[in-house]
């Protein structure tokens, strides 16, 4: 049967509100841990799954695709500049080589590799 309802984990002092199937974290919702980290999107069986926003311990903000919990296809990760990144993660890392725009999110500044390091030398406008 599916429900909405919350869940609080007393393991690791998480708040889940949202969609439940069969008493599985299944469907849409948010969920807050104790550290800050915030996320609202798609679950599958307790953990991110589909499309998402992930707020982090350290208020920097990922937006895109999840898979059983991680950072898993196209996305993008602000950086601790106020810079974004936009490109592909796997297994939540990064995998592949993105661009990099300023804080408007369109705005591009470069190319990076999968490590953040410019591909290319010279501001593009």
């Amino acid at each position: 049967t599916d429900t909405k309802g919350k869940l609080y984990n007393k393991l690791d002092e998480s708040l889940y509100t949202g969609d439940f199937k069969k008493g599985i974290i299944q469907g849409v919702g948010e969920m807050i841990s104790r550290d800050g980290t915030n996320y609202k999107g798609q679950f599958m069986n307790n953990l991110y799954h589909g499309r998402g926003v992930l707020l982090d311990f350290n208020r920097l903000m990922y937006e895109g695709q999840f898979k059983e919990g991680l950072k898993c296809g196209i996305g993008e990760q602000e950086c601790e500049d106020g810079t974004w990144i936009k490109g592909k993660w796997l297994r939540g890392v990064r995998g592949f080589d993105g661009c990099k725009y300023r804080s408007d999110r369109k705005t591009l500044i470069c190319v990076v590799d999968r490590y953040g390091r410019d591909v290319k030398e010279k501001e593009i406008d």
